[in-house]
């Protein structure tokens, strides 16, 4: 199912803790978007776009869910 903007690339994405988002990463535009998941489970359109400026593959969200970290492919 497509989800995001025609730019975003999605290359992978994890539910955060909560499970009430889903962060997506995007190697061409090299950011972290992050979209809400509503209770019926459908996800709503993009609610943020984090620059990057690095080449994300996996997003890793901790417990508390604020922080993220992005491995990385390199520059």
């Amino acid at each position: 199912m497509p989800f995001g903007g025609p730019d975003d690339g999605v290359s992978s994405a994890k539910v955060s803790p909560d499970g009430r988002s889903l962060y997506a990463t995007t190697l061409l535009p090299r950011k972290l978007v992050r979209f809400g998941i509503h209770t019926d489970g459908i996800l709503s359109g993009v609610e943020q776009r984090i620059g990057t400026d690095v080449n994300p593959i996996f997003p890793t969200i901790t417990p508390d869910g604020r922080a993220r970290s992005l491995p990385t492919t390199g520059r």
